[in-house]
C-alpha cells in the first residue's frame, strides 16, 4: 500500500529535512580513517636520513600520526594502506612511513634465535634505551622472560595459523634466514605492527617480505594476542599486499582469535561496528576495520568455523593482483557454493542481532562473547516516524527497533526508499515468551515502497533491518512510518461455542479482515493452557474484506461432560499469528461462557 501522503520522500528532500543517521552522528571522536592522511597535496620526497637510536619507533609513529591518536592497538593495516598511496601523502608523512618500514635500530642489540630456528627475536636491555625490556629472568636461562614469552607465542601462532589452518608462514627478507621480530617501546596503547620491507618479485603472487615489531612492555595474554595478530598480518603479506585495511585487519583479528580463543581484546571495536552498522563494511575507518571481525567470523562460521572460505578468498586475490576485492569475493563465494556476496551480507545483518545476551547458539560460534547490537533508534510509542530522511551507505544496514506495548490490534509499518535503489528490508519479530523470532521480508515495489502489518498484542519487539547491498556509490535514503491499527488483522464481532450431538461447535464472525490467510483452532483442558491445535489444515479466511464473514468448526473429539477452553488463531499472509480471547464450553449441552 502507498503512503497516506504520496511522494513523501520527494517532499522531504525538497524541504531539506535530511538528517544524518544516529550511528554516524556519534562515536567518531576516537576514530581515525586512512583518508585523514590525504588532506595535503603530494610534495617531492625528502632525502631520507637514517633513524637516530635515541628517537625510538614510538617517535616515528608519533610523526606519522601528526597529533592524531591511533584508535586500535595494531598499526599494520594503516602502514600498508599509506604505503600503497604514498604519492598522496605529505612529505613528512612519507618520511615517517619510510622510517617505520625499516628494521628498528636498537642500542646493544640482543639477538635470541628461537629453538626451532625460524625466528630471531631482537631486543635490548640497555637501561639508557627507551626500548629496553624488563630484565627479569625467572628461569635463569640468561634471556629476559618477555623474550621467552614471545618465543612461546610465536610457536602457538605458527601451530594454529600455519600448521592447523593452512595459512602461509611469514617470509624474511633474506630467503632461508630466520624471520626477524623486534621488541621496542611503541608508546601507550600500541601493541605492534608488521611493515612490508619490499615485494617478492620472484613469485607470481602479490606477496612481500616483512618483519614484526612488538611493544616491549606487553605481558601475558596481551602479548600472546599481539604476537598472534602480527603473525597473522605477516602471513597475509605472503598472499597479498594490496588488500584494503577493512579486509586485512578483520582477517588478522579472526586469525588471532583462532589462536587465543578470546575476542574480548577487540570488544570495543566490535561494539563500535555494531553501533554503526549503517556505515559501509568497506569503510576506511580503522576502528570499524577491526570491528569487521564480525564479518570475517560470519564467513568462517558459515563454513564449519575453520575459515576455509576466508583462505580461498585470500588465495584468489594473491593470484589476481590488482582486481577489486568485492567482485572477487562475490565470485569466490559463488564458486564455493556459499551463495553470493549479497546473500552473505544479508546473513551478516541478520546474525548481528544475535550477539551478547541475545546469542541463541545458532549463529556466531562466539556470539555470546561479542557485545550486543545497538539499534539506530528504539520506538516505544506510536505513531512513530523516522526523523526526516535516514541514510545507509553501500554495504551498510540501518537497524530500527519497535518495542511491543501489549496493545491489541496490529502495527502497520510503511516504508519508502529512494528510487532507484537496491534497498532491502527485513523484519525480525519476537513474541512474548518465545525465543525463536519470526523473519519477514518486506517486498518493495518499483517505486521503493512497501508495507507490513504485524499482529501486535503479544509481540515483545520487531526489529527492522534496512540493508543496502550495493558495492559502491553514494548512500541511499529512506523514510518510514509506524502506526497502530486496533482492528488489524481482524475485527472479531462474535465468538461462541455450543454443545452439539457431535461434540462442540465453534462459531465466530469477523466484521473486517486484513491480510488474513486462514484460521487455526486451539483447545486446552485449562484456561491458562497449554493449548493444542485441533485442525490439521487451516480454515480458509475471507482474505481482505470489510464485510462480515462467518465461520463454523465442529470439535468432534470433545468428550461428554468435559469442559474445554478454546481460542481461534488468525494467520496473516506473512505467517504471523494473532489469537482471540479464551472461551469455554462443556460437551453436555451447555452454552459456552466467554
Amino acid at each position: 500500500m502507498p503512503f497516506k501522503r504520496p511522494g513523501l520522500l520527494a517532499a522531504l528532500v525538497a524541504a531539506g529535512f535530511l538528517t544524518a543517521p544516529a550511528d554516524s552522528r556519534a562515536g567518531n571522536e576516537a576514530d581515525l580513517t586512512v583518508s585523514d592522511f590525504y588532506h595535503q597535496p603530494p610534495t617531492p620526497d625528502l632525502l631520507h636520513s637514517p633513524p637516530r637510536k635515541s628517537e625510538g619507533m614510538a617517535r616515528f609513529l608519533d610523526n606519522l600520526l601528526d597529533g592524531r591518536t591511533l584508535p586500535i592497538p595494531c598499526a599494520s593495516s594503516l602502514l600498508q594502506e599509506l604505503r600503497r598511496h604514498r604519492d598522496a601523502l605529505a612529505d613528512s608523512t612519507r618520511e615517517a612511513l619510510r622510517s617505520l618500514s625499516q628494521p628498528p635500530v636498537l642500542d646493544s642489540d640482543g639477538n635470541r634465535p628461537t629453538r626451532d630456528g625460524r625466528y630471531t627475536i631482537h631486543y635490548t636491555v640497555d637501561p639508557e634505551s627507551p626500548d629496553a625490556v624488563v630484565t627479569a629472568d625467572k628461569d635463569f636461562n640468561g634471556v629476559p622472560d618477555i623474550v621467552d614469552q614471545v618465543e612461546e607465542a610465536l610457536a602457538l601462532a605458527q601451530g594454529t595459523i600455519s600448521e592447523r589452518l593452512g595459512w602461509p608462514a611469514p617470509a624474511s627478507r633474506i630467503q632461508g634466514e630466520p624471520y626477524d621480530v623486534y621488541l621496542v617501546n611503541l608508546g601507550e596503547g600500541r601493541q605492534g605492527f608488521t611493515p612490508v620491507e619490499r615485494e617478492n618479485l620472484s613469485t607470481r603472487q602479490d606477496d612481500a617480505f616483512s618483519h614484526m615489531v612488538l611493544d616491549s612492555r606487553l605481558d601475558g595474554n596481551a602479548l600472546k594476542a599481539a604476537v598472534a595478530h602480527q603473525y597473522a598480518h605477516a602471513s597475509l603479506y605472503e598472499l597479498s599486499t594490496r588488500a584494503p585495511a577493512w579486509w586485512a585487519e578483520a582477517t588478522a583479528a579472526w586469525l588471532e582469535v583462532q589462536v587465543t580463543g578470546d575476542p574480548s581484546p577487540h570488544r570495543e571495536a566490535v561494539a563500535r561496528r555494531l553501533e554503526r552498522m549503517s556505515s559501509s563494511l568497506a569503510s576506511d575507518s580503522l576502528v570499524l576495520s577491526l570491528g569487521n571481525l564480525l564479518w570475517t567470523s560470519l564467513l568462517a562460521d558459515r563454513w564449519e568455523g575453520r575459515g576455509e572460505e576466508l583462505r580461498q578468498i585470500w588465495l584468489e586475490s594473491s593470484l589476481r593482483s590488482g582486481e577489486p576485492l568485492l567482485p572477487l569475493l562475490d565470485e569466490v563465494l559463488r564458486r564455493t557454493g556459499e551463495g553470493t556476496l549479497a546473500e552473505a551480507f544479508q546473513d551478516y545483518t541478520r546474525w548481528a542481532l544475535f550477539t551478547g545476551p541475545r546469542d541463541d547458539g545458532n549463529h556466531f560460534r562466539l556470539g555470546g562473547l561479542f557485545p550486543p547490537l545497538v539499534q539506530r533508534v528504539n520506538h516505544q510509542s506510536f505513531p512513530a516516524e523516522s526523523a526526516g530522511l535516514e541514510t545507509v551507505e553501500p554495504l551498510g544496514a540501518a537497524v530500527i527497533r519497535f518495542e511491543g506495548d501489549g496493545k491489541p490490534g496490529g502495527l502497520r509499518i510503511r516504508f519508502e526508499g529512494e528510487v532507484p535503489s537496491l534497498l532491502q528490508v527485513d523484519l525480525v519479530i519476537t513474541s512474548s515468551g518465545e525465543t525463536h523470532p519470526h523473519l519477514v521480508d518486506m517486498n518493495l515495489d518499483d517505486r521503493g515502497r512497501g508495507e507490513v502489518g504485524i499482529p501486535w498484542r503479544n509481540v515483545r519487539e520487531a526489529v527492522m533491518i534496512v540493508r543496502y547491498p550495493a558495492l559502491d556509490g553514494t548512500s541511499a535514503r529512506f523514510h518510514y512510518v509506524a502506526q497502530l491499527d486496533p482492528l488489524y488483522p481482524f475485527d472479531l464481532s462474535s465468538f461462541g461455542a455450543l454443545a452439539s450431538p457431535g461434540g462442540i461447535t465453534l462459531q465466530w464472525t469477523t466484521a473486517r479482515e486484513t491480510d488474513l490467510l486462514g484460521w487455526n483452532i486451539y483447545r486446552s483442558d485449562r484456561p491458562s493452557g497449554p493449548f493444542r491445535r485441533l485442525n490439521p489444515l487451516a480454515v480458509p479466511s475471507g482474505s481482505d474484506t470489510v464485510e462480515e464473514t462467518d465461520y463454523l468448526y465442529q470439535d468432534t473429539s470433545a468428550q461428554k461432560d468435559h469442559r474445554y477452553y478454546y481460542q481461534v488463531e488468525a494467520i496473516t499472509v506473512l505467517g504471523l499469528p494473532e489469537r482471540s480471547f479464551v472461551l469455554s464450553a462443556r460437551a453436555s449441552g451447555d452454552e459456552a461462557v466467554p
